[in-house]
């Protein structure tokens, strides 16, 4: 009875684990399945991409500026846009002294006199024309009244007659006369507005400009300190030490001082663009060399050339870079943020972090491959990087464009089977 009983037992505790494995086997294992298998890891596709080798920086315009002073104080009327081309002996500007901005106010008040003269009495004209029509018909008709009365031998009315006559006449002169007293005042306006154009001409000047070459009436003070001839004078301090002290101009008209300046011609077709860097940046130019510089402050790219590199003064150097394009565009400015561009790099752009065992020497790496869901390692040629991306070359890397590749590839393995979107 005692063997039965522990038979029993054993049958039960090993029907009991049976039943556990099972349990197991139904509840765990599909997840680790899913685990292996259903994870989807982030990926990416391999596409052309540009990246830019560039030092972004401030710049000072050095460049070829004929100053035009105010004859008088007073009020200046542009007669240009900034940045426009003008040629030699062009009037770029109307000055207007004091004494002439009254006499503007007077002439303003007599257009205005003269305007509201003249609609007055066109209207009046207009309205009052058919009264006459009307006076000089009734008149006709009574003089033919009498004409018929004497006729006829019979002047009884002809006194009543003559009397509305008279009365009708006296009507039709005194509309007359009103219409010919303010053609008399219009008149007489006309002459005072010659007058006063005689007098405003008399106190204003035409500022013109000896030269020909692009107009701006932005002035900074720095025009008789920058030349173009004088660059290898300029140190690193000095040019750090220039500030933005254009004022913006939205109304074109400025109060102007006597023999202070009003505005500047650009007189070449070039200019300069002075930056200072350190001995690591200064390197990568020699004089004579082309640059590319884009011009942050008016969102443009423009080929430049290195006209001029100082000695090294406390660890710094000046650059000058000559340019001939945009000179209008920057014609009332001195100070631009601007990017040196020294090289472009295109090829197979992708994420720094899709790359793994980069070597820095040989400019080489691992990327992860996924075909038909499953991971092959294939070295690539980095041929540039920045923090974020990094350009591989397309004949040296083992890849190819379109390619799908693991966007974090630290723990994958060759032939790791890649769930993916």
């Amino acid at each position: 009875m005692e063997t039965n009983e522990k038979g029993k037992n054993k049958k039960q505790k090993l029907k009991i684990s049976r039943i556990l494995v099972v349990a197991f086997v139904l509840l765990y294992v599909p997840s680790f399945i899913h685990w292996v298998f259903g994870r989807t890891t982030a990926t990416g596709i391999i596409q052309m991409g540009k990246l830019e080798d560039s030092i972004n920086t401030r710049g000072v315009l050095v460049r070829s500026e004929y100053l035009l002073n105010s004859p008088y104080d007073g009020i200046c009327i542009p007669n240009y846009v900034e940045g426009d081309k003008i040629p030699a002996n062009a009037s770029v500007a109307t000055v207007v002294n004091g004494t002439s901005q009254k006499l503007m106010e007077e002439l303003e008040e007599n257009d205005l006199r003269l305007m509201k003269t003249e609609q007055e009495n066109e209207f009046n004209v207009s309205l009052f024309s058919g009264d006459v029509e009307k006076l000089n018909s009734e008149i006709k008709q009574m003089l033919m009244t009498i004409i018929d009365d004497g006729n006829k031998n019979s002047l009884s009315n002809t006194y009543t007659l003559k009397r509305n006559i008279d009365s009708l006449i006296q009507k039709k002169n005194a509309i007359e006369s009103g219409a010919g007293n303010a053609e008399a005042y219009i008149d007489s306006l006309k002459q005072e507005k010659e007058i006063l154009q005689g007098k405003l001409q008399e106190n204003t000047k035409d500022v013109i400009s000896e030269y020909s070459g692009i107009i701006s009436y932005t002035i900074d003070g720095y025009e008789s300190l920058l030349k173009p001839e004088s660059l290898a004078e300029y140190t690193p301090d000095y040019i750090e030490s220039i500030k933005d002290l254009t004022e913006k101009n939205n109304s074109g008209i400025m109060q102007v001082e006597e023999n202070k300046p009003l505005a500047k011609v650009l007189t070449d077709l070039h200019e300069y663009i002075m930056v200072v860097l350190d001995k690591e940046d200064i390197s990568e130019y020699e004089q004579g060399d082309s640059v590319d510089v884009r011009l942050n402050t008016i969102g443009k790219v423009v080929d430049g050339e290195v006209a001029y590199i100082s000695p090294e003064i406390d660890g710094k150097f000046t650059l000058a870079i000559k340019v001939e394009q945009a000179i209008s565009e920057t014609a009332g400015v001195r100070i631009l943020n601007i990017d040196l561009i020294r090289r472009n790099y295109e090829g197979y752009k992708v994420p720094l972090s899709c790359l793994r065992n980069i070597d820095t020497v040989n400019m080489k790496a691992e990327i992860v491959i996924v075909k038909a869901n499953y991971a092959y390692v294939r070295e690539v040629k980095i041929i540039a990087a920045d923090e974020e991306y990094a350009i591989l070359d397309t004949e040296e890397s083992k890849v190819s464009l379109y390619d799908t590749y693991v966007q974090r590839p630290e723990n994958i393995e060759e032939g790791q089977y890649i769930n993916h979107e």
